[in-house]
C-alpha cells in the first residue's frame, strides 16, 4: 500500500478519484457530507470517448450504460425540422454513472454525513478536521467537494462568482408520461431549438431504475434562459423570503417561480418542448457561473472536478473533466517522487485544459445571450447554428 489519501466529496468526481487511486495501490477514504448515498442529483449526461475510456480503466462495465442517439435535429418555433445531421452519440444520466462508480467502492471506504471543515499541511502529512470533531492524519487530501469547496477556501481567496447572465432550467420526463405523438416527434434524437436569445436542447436518457429499453427511458430537457440580476435574485428567494447565495436547492424554489417558467415555456418554446416540460414532475433551475481556480494544489492538497474549475454545461464535459482529472492525478502520483511534486505536475497538466474547456463553454454560452441581427425569434435560421450544433456536448478540441 503506497499511502493513505483522503477525498473530500463523495459525488462522481470524488468516486472517480477514489477508484483511480485505489487501482494504483493507494489506500483511500472518502468523506461525503450528505447523510445518505447520493441519487437523483442530476439529469442527463452526454458521454465522450475519454469518459468511456476512463470508466473502462477503473473496471466499470460499459454494457447498457446509456441510450444511443443517431442524429441531431434543429426545430423552429412551430416544431418544424429546419436541419438534421447524423451524429451518433451515447447519452446517459447522472444517476447511472454515480451508481456504477458507487457500487465499485467498498462501503468501508465511504463515510456519509461527514465533511472536511479544515486542514493543515504538517511535516509532509495533512491533518484533516472533520465535522464529527475528529482530526485525522493522511498522506494527502483531494478536494472534490464542488464549487463551494471548503478544501479550496483554505489556500485560494473566496472567488466572486462571475454570473453569466442566464440560468438553466432542467426537467426530466418519464417516457410513459409522454403522449405517443409527442414521443414520436422528437424523443429519440438530440434536439435543438435556437432562437434569438435563449436555447433548448433535449435527448433521451436511462430511466429511474437505469433502464435503457424503449418505453422505460426518460427525456432530459435543458433550457438556457437569459435572466437579469434582479430577476435572478427573485428566483433565488425562497418562500420564507431568504435569498440564497449562488444557487437554491430545488425543493426551496417557490411554486410561483416554477409556474412562471411553465407559462414562459408555453409561449416561447416549440410545442413538443413545452408539452414535455409541463409533464416534468419537478423542473429545477441553476444560475450559470464561470470559475477556474488560479491554483489546483497546495502542498499535499489538490483540487479536482468542480472544486478546481466550474465549467458552463454547454460543452457537456463536467463528468468527463472530473474523470480525466482523476486519471491524470493518479498518473502524476506514479511518475513523481513526492506527493507535492505530483500535485504540481497535475496542476501544470490540468489547469490549461480547464481554461481551454472554459473558453469553449463561454463561446457557446455567448449564443444564448447574443442578439441575432435578423431578430430570429422563431429559431428558423440562426447565423451560428452549424457551430452550435457541431460543438455542443462534444469533446472535439
Amino acid at each position: 500500500m503506497r499511502g493513505h489519501i483522503a477525498v473530500s466529496g463523495g459525488s462522481i468526481g470524488g468516486l472517480f478519484a477514489a477508484l483511480a487511486l485505489a487501482e494504483a495501490g493507494w489506500r483511500v477514504t472518502v468523506f461525503e457530507k450528505v447523510r445518505s448515498a447520493l441519487s437523483g442529483r442530476g439529469a442527463g449526461i452526454v458521454t465522450h470517448e475519454p469518459l468511456l475510456k476512463a470508466l473502462g480503466s477503473i473496471g466499470v462495465s460499459l454494457q447498457d450504460i446509456g441510450v444511443e442517439v443517431r442524429s441531431r435535429r434543429v426545430f423552429d418555433k412551430f416544431g418544424k425540422i429546419v436541419s438534421e445531421r447524423e451524429f451518433p452519440q451515447l447519452v446517459t444520466s447522472w444517476d447511472m454513472i454515480y451508481s456504477l462508480l458507487h457500487a465499485r467502492l467498498p462501503r468501508e471506504l465511504y463515510f456519509t454525513d461527514t465533511s472536511v471543515l479544515n486542514w493543515e499541511n504538517v511535516a509532509g502529512k495533512v491533518n484533516v478536521h472533520l465535522s464529527d470533531g475528529s482530526v485525522q492524519q493522511f498522506d494527502a487530501l483531494i478536494g472534490a467537494d464542488g464549487y463551494r469547496s471548503a478544501v479550496r477556501s483554505k489556500f485560494v481567496e473566496r472567488p466572486a462568482p462571475a454570473y453569466s447572465g442566464y440560468v438553466v432550467w432542467r426537467a426530466v420526463v418519464d417516457e410513459t408520461s409522454i403522449e405517443p405523438n409527442l414521443r414520436d416527434a422528437f424523443f429519440d434524437d438530440f434536439s435543438f431549438f435556437i432562437p434569438n436569445r435563449g436555447q433548448v436542447i433535449g435527448y433521451p436518457i436511462p430511466g429511474f431504475d437505469n433502464e435503457t429499453n424503449k418505453g422505460s427511458r426518460r427525456y432530459n430537457i435543458v433550457w438556457y434562459k437569459p435572466t437579469s440580476h434582479d430577476e435572478l435574485v427573485d428566483l433565488l428567494t425562497d418562500e420564507s423570503g431568504k435569498v440564497h447565495e449562488i444557487s437554491i436547492p430545488p425543493p426551496l424554489v417557490r411554486r410561483e417561480v416554477v409556474d412562471c417558467a411553465l407559462m414562459a415555456a408555453e409561449v416561447d418554446l416549440p410545442w413538443m418542448f413545452s408539452e414535455a416540460f409541463k409533464c416534468a414532475a419537478s423542473p429545477f433551475l441553476a444560475p450559470i457561473y464561470d470559475y477556474v481556480s488560479p491554483r489546483f494544489c497546495c502542498g499535499n492538497v489538490c483540487l479536482l472536478g468542480d472544486a478546481a474549475a466550474l465549467i458552463r454545461p454547454h460543452v457537456g464535459m463536467g463528468v468527463t473533466k472530473a474523470a480525466e482529472d482523476a486519471l491524470c492525478l493518479s498518473s502524476c502520483l506514479r511518475a513523481n517522487r513526492t506527493i507535492e511534486e505530483a500535485f504540481e505536475a497535475y496542476d501544470a497538466a490540468r489547469r490549461p485544459i480547464a481554461l481551454m474547456i472554459n473558453a469553449r463553454s463561454q463561446r457557446l454560452g455567448s449564443f444564448v445571450q447574443g442578439e441575432d441581427p435578423k431578430g430570429n425569434l422563431d429559431g428558423a435560421s440562426h447565423p451560428f447554428e452549424d457551430e452550435i450544433v457541431r460543438l455542443t456536448a462534444t469533446a472535439d478540441f
